[in-house]
């Protein structure tokens, strides 16, 4: 709301918001993987306790800003976090796998790099979708966003298990001479 004397804001900065958590998430991620321990706690410890929990907060976060913004603005938003997601999921994937091709003079599975980042931005977006379906109940706001957390998992374990069956197929043996 309004208050006197204050201007309001338009309601599509809000927009900057979920983009910014991707990429906060996306370092987030980097800088765990580069860091051997963080206290008492090991990558894996610190990545379960923090890093998932922020990754499932950036559908439910989009659905809101979405359901902020409303009209078809909702759609396009959660695109492109979809689009920002996939492409920081795929982006590390590109980067080891650069390395290790040029090694060995191979090209760089592309294909697959880009059926990871894809696989990443649909499970962004269906999750975003999933938590806004929600989002839009008449019900109490804690049970609101409890029901978009419980949809967003349902759909990160889609998209996890979507991984884990394609994923290894995908990337097995690549970058690898055979005698």
């Amino acid at each position: 709301m309004e208050r006197a004397g204050e201007r309001a804001r338009p309601v599509w900065l809000l927009a900057v918001v979920p983009i910014a958590a991707v990429i906060a998430v996306a370092f987030f991620w980097a800088w765990t993987s580069n860091t051997p321990e963080i206290g008492p706690l090991d990558r894996a410890q610190v990545g379960g306790l923090v890093g998932v929990p922020l990754t499932v907060a950036v559908p439910v976060l989009t659905a809101w800003v979405a359901w902020r913004i409303g009209g078809p603005a909702r759609a396009i938003l959660a695109a492109i976090v979809a689009i920002a997601g996939g492409l920081a999921v795929a982006f590390p994937f590109w980067a080891q796998y650069a390395d290790q091709c040029a090694d060995v003079h191979m090209a760089n599975p592309v294909g697959a790099i880009a059926i990871v980042g894809s696989i990443a931005g649909a499970t962004l977006f269906f999750s975003t979708i999933a938590a806004g379906a929600v989002l839009d109940l008449d019900r109490p706001r804690s049970a609101r966003l409890g029901r978009a957390v419980a949809a967003t998992v349902v759909v990160f374990v889609v998209g996890f298990a979507a991984f884990a069956l394609v994923g290894p197929g995908l990337f097995f043996g690549q970058c690898v001479v055979r005698p």
